[in-house]
């Protein structure tokens, strides 16, 4: 027995925000989180040439769940101060007294997935459905930038520490020490690709790293700003869309082309 037919819904495609329309993913965040004042961003900005977004989150620094002594470590990647060493105190140069840099809030960076499905919008309303492109998925996940800061800075305290301890001992032994040198062998053929390979990521990487950044407005979703974006989400043409093919054509055309992408598979030959 067939399923009835209780309702017709006409299908309308709106093409106003199909170039501005993305879908943000948390995997990492439960959806009663979202429901916290401090699950709300407190800023946002974007590369809009590499599509890269980041979203600050204020960290509740007075709750139970704040480890002050660990903000304060962390708090090195926030700050432009560097890792003082002795060497530093013994030319006066002393850890400054005012009061240290806490890790305050968290940053997410958006992730773009493959685009391997196309995916549209939905919008329902007096029985009509309005369906939008969606240009691109991104996921959000935690950017650790800070301890790549902290890692250089420390690098370059203990930089300074050996070079100092060389200086010294120069003076003392008169001569240069001798230093270890690593010897790699590599075929020409893997030494051009390793090369193709640096270059394109590093290439790729320093294209992202010199776009600047631009601050974004964000709107809650009961604002007026918000309610006007809604709103673009409805085709404003009444036209209908003529198909190009019958109901048959379009099957024959969707089992050509599966067939077209199947592997050949070898004949067997005839008794």
């Amino acid at each position: 027995m067939e399923d009835k037919v209780i309702a017709e819904i006409d299908v309308f495609y709106a093409d106003k925000l199909t170039e501005y329309l993305n879908v943000f993913q948390f995997p990492l965040k439960e959806q009663s989180r979202f429901e916290s004042d401090l699950e709300h961003p407190s800023a946002a900005r974007i590369k809009p040439k590499n599509f890269v977004v980041e979203l600050d989150y204020a960290l509740d620094t007075r709750g139970p769940l704040y480890n002050t002594s660990r903000g304060e470590e962390l708090g090195l990647g926030f700050n432009d101060e560097k890792v003082r060493t002795i060497y530093d105190e013994d030319h006066g140069l002393e850890q400054s007294n005012h009061s240290q840099t806490r890790m305050e809030r968290s940053t997410l960076t958006s992730t773009t997935l493959p685009n391997n499905t196309r995916y549209m919008t939905g919008v329902l309303k007096d029985n009509e459905l309005h369906l939008t492109d969606v240009s691109r998925v991104v996921q959000m996940y935690p950017s650790l930038k800070y301890l790549d800061v902290i890692d250089n800075k420390v690098k370059s305290a203990t930089k300074k520490i050996n070079n100092e301890g060389e200086d010294e001992a120069d003076k003392v032994v008169g001569k240069d020490k001798a230093k270890a040198i690593n010897v790699q062998v590599r075929t020409p053929a893997a030494e051009e690709l390793a090369h193709l390979r640096k270059t394109s990521v590093t290439y790729m990487r320093q294209q992202i790293e010199e776009e600047g950044w631009q601050p974004l407005q964000m709107f809650d979703s009961s604002s007026e700003e918000s309610s006007q974006i809604y709103n673009h989400l409805f085709s404003r043409s009444t036209q209908s869309v003529a198909p190009s093919d019958t109901p048959q054509q379009f099957l024959d055309r969707l089992a050509k082309e599966e067939e077209e992408i199947d592997p050949v598979l070898p004949k067997k030959d005839a008794a």
